[in-house]
């Protein structure tokens, strides 16, 4: 139940992450393009 409950979290939260973290990356990558 334990394990089953971690990896339930782990895919519901999986999109998110990846959601922010490439809007994160692309908005870095914008700044440095723009200011560098």
């Amino acid at each position: 139940m334990f394990s089953n409950f971690d990896y339930d979290v782990i895919i519901r939260s999986l999109p998110y992450l990846f959601y922010d973290g490439m809007t994160f990356t692309l908005a870095l990558t914008a700044f440095a393009t723009v200011g560098g």
